[in-house]
């Protein structure tokens, strides 16, 4: 999906945003979250020799977000993460080699539905559409240069869950992301890498 796309799409959302909150009769809250998440792509792609495969491997990373009520069940949430993935190169029978690593940088914007609010938890789940603004893929290699890589546009879920705590508005959060996400190499490879992955975050939430 190129970036007039996401553009368009970024717009849609806007519209629909527009649409709904002036019939809304009760806001709902505003809520600040961050924290950290484990990666776990689930693709891969052909980079090399034939017969070998590269993957993402698992990485740690830092996640924050901001969502706005629109109503009391259904709110906007604006985030951006932050991760290094080494890149790994496998065959069968033969150990796996490290390539290099590559630094991801991501901006997203989902619609979350609160399927269950209640003074003990709240629940949500919706659409999620973003940009991956991807880092060069720095090799290990000092026969390689360096390899520059795309932006991507990527779509998926966005879940989570609070849990709050003591008589304010902080709250434990839990989330869940799965996306469907690609990174396009430039210079030698001019391939693209499937990375498709799935995130698990654990942090704090406060409301206001």
């Amino acid at each position: 999906m190129s970036s007039r796309r996401f553009l368009v799409a970024a717009i849609v959302v806007i519209a629909v945003i527009g649409f709904i909150s002036p019939a809304s009769a009760e806001r709902g809250d505003r809520r600040i979250r961050f924290g950290v998440l484990y990666s776990m792509p689930t693709g891969s792609g052909y980079l090399g020799e034939e017969g070998e495969t590269t993957e993402l491997d698992n990485a740690f990373g830092y996640q924050a977000s901001f969502e706005y009520g629109i109503t009391k069940l259904m709110g906007v949430e604006a985030g951006l993460s932050s991760l290094n993935y080494d890149v790994t190169v496998k065959q069968a029978e033969f150990p796996s080699l490290k390539l290099g690593d590559m630094d991801l940088l991501t901006l997203a914007v989902s619609l979350n539905f609160h399927l269950l609010r209640t003074e003990k938890m709240d629940i949500f789940v919706g659409p999620m559409i973003g940009n991956a603004f991807w880092g060069d893929l720095q090799t290990t290699d000092l026969f390689y240069q360096d390899f520059p890589a795309d932006a991507e546009v990527v779509f998926g879920l966005n879940a989570g869950i609070d849990r709050p705590f003591g008589k304010g508005g902080w709250a434990f959060n839990g989330n869940f992301r799965y996306s469907f996400s690609d990174v396009s190499l430039a210079g030698g490879f001019n391939q693209n890498l499937g990375v498709d992955p799935i995130a698990l975050g654990v942090g704090l939430s406060y409301s206001f």
